[in-house]
């Protein structure tokens, strides 16, 4: 059972400013690396029991986590990139030379079923269009692929531009006190008021000396000065959160998820059969003469179910 962090607010550092779809999982805004950190720490430490948490950055927010080949709106286009998925996987497995590049010694000749998963995780890891979707166990490599977008026509990333669009606003459910506040009406001489128990004091303090209207004045304006100072330290904290969240709306994000993969299941050969998933460590599963996956931490998540959705183990998106 995934736990997501309920805290709205840790030292000021970060807002909780809704929740992903109708979801209860909650999205949070983190303002510094420190935050950040700290939020990612929190969730790995709620969720120590219920296995690895793994991180994917997004340039943009849908309103589910879903593989690339469903990406596709059209059935039989859907289709036909299963058929050459599955015609790919199964040409590889009739090379010789594929088959020792990926190390598929004897020892997994019978394992019909894992050869597949590992052919399929490392397409998916190398940017074909399968069932799989591709997580990293290091929340940096999560980040760095969050703020750079992959370009099909030179066929390599480049660092977002700041004045791109915002996307995914749609797929959040805003907290109510996150939005723009309006400012409170100014207190005034004649809206402030003294309470019943002072005015008896005031009654009881009166003399020939100094008259009831006298001590009246004085307390009402020294009541209005300290109305007046609480006013202005609002009003300040009200327009420095309108900026802060205007800066916010304005600004291109990154989302980075938090998921939680089944890895307290049986592991075999760097495969985690879970009851719901199959979870590859790809840093595990391939043999060295793939760098990639050892550079970029990376891991594999499929489903075992028709649906395909992700979204049940995700803890919280940042």
């Amino acid at each position: 059972m995934i736990v997501y962090p309920k805290t709205p607010k840790l030292q000021n550092a970060m807002d909780l400013i809704g929740h992903w779809g109708g979801s209860p999982i909650p999205i949070f805004y983190v303002h510094s690396m420190h935050a950040l950190n700290q939020l990612v720490g929190y969730v790995k430490h709620i969720n120590s029991g219920n296995g690895t948490v793994l991180y994917r950055g997004q340039c943009e927010l849908y309103d589910k986590m879903a593989p690339n080949i469903l990406h596709q709106k059209k059935a039989v286009l859907q289709k036909q990139n299963t058929e050459l998925l599955d015609e790919a996987i199964t040409q590889i497995q009739t090379d010789p030379p594929l088959m020792k590049f990926f190390n598929f010694d004897e020892e997994t000749s019978g394992w019909d079923l894992y050869r597949r998963l590992i052919i399929e995780a490392t397409f998916q890891h190398y940017g074909a269009k399968t069932y799989c979707i591709d997580f990293v166990d290091n929340h940096w490599t999560a980040l760095w692929f969050g703020v750079n977008r992959w370009n099909a026509q030179n066929n390599r990333y480049h660092l977002r531009s700041d004045i791109e669009p915002e996307s995914g606003k749609n797929f959040i459910v805003f907290e109510d006190n996150y939005s723009l506040k309006t400012l409170p009406p100014e207190p005034t001489l004649q809206t402030t008021q003294l309470t019943q128990r002072l005015l008896e004091k005031i009654q009881k303090n009166a003399s020939s000396s100094i008259s009831f209207k006298e001590l009246y004045d004085i307390h009402l304006k020294n009541k209005f000065k300290g109305e007046h100072k609480k006013w202005e330290s609002a009003c300040k904290k009200i327009e420095d959160f309108n900026k802060t969240y205007n800066q916010n709306e304005s600004a291109a994000h990154m989302y980075l998820f938090l998921y939680v993969a089944e890895t307290n299941a049986n592991c075999i050969h760097g495969l985690y059969l879970g009851e719901n998933t199959y979870t590859i460590d790809l840093r595990k599963a391939l043999p060295s003469t793939f760098l990639r996956p050892c550079s970029q931490h990376g891991w594999i998540v499929r489903s075992k179910k028709d649906d395909f959705s992700f979204n049940s183990n995700v803890a919280c998106v940042i």
